[in-house]
């Protein structure tokens, strides 16, 4: 599922975690730094 500009604006305004979590996604830890957005074809977010 691609993202239209406006939720890219969004999510440089914005934490991309919770950006992921307010659009349905499922939100997983992965390694100790990273976490997995389930199903998102790729987004995931490093450096936590």
């Amino acid at each position: 599922m691609p993202f239209t500009e406006v939720q890219m604006k969004q999510v440089f305004d914005t934490n991309s975690i919770d950006f992921a979590v307010s659009h349905g996604f499922e939100v997983e830890k992965g390694d100790r730094n990273t976490v997995h957005v389930k199903h998102s074809g790729g987004f995931c977010k490093g450096g936590i």
